[in-house]
């Protein structure tokens, strides 16, 4: 998980659960393809919901912010157009 993650007051400011649920995320995701990284993101929020909790939007575009960090600029085009789409 990068510093600008741990330093942002929105992340320091998430529930203990919300915090593991993105740590455990970001730490299945380094160094893996988009195909792969978008069915965790959904296996995170569906973990959240179990325990009555959801990301709010600007939780999500912290998250969706750090994860693209990693991918390649084609894998950022997808992802942004995917995003318009919702």
């Amino acid at each position: 998980m990068s510093d600008t993650i741990l330093n942002d007051p929105l992340f320091q400011n998430l529930s203990p659960m919300k915090k593991a649920v993105i740590a455990e995320l970001l730490e299945q995701t380094s160094n893996t393809s988009l195909d792969k990284a978008l069915p965790l993101l959904l296996k995170a929020n569906a973990t959240l919901n179990k325990s009555g909790e959801s990301f709010t939007p600007a939780e999500r575009n912290m998250l969706i912010t750090e994860l693209t960090k990693r991918l390649t600029p084609e894998e950022r085009k997808k992802v942004a157009a995917l995003l318009k789409l919702l």
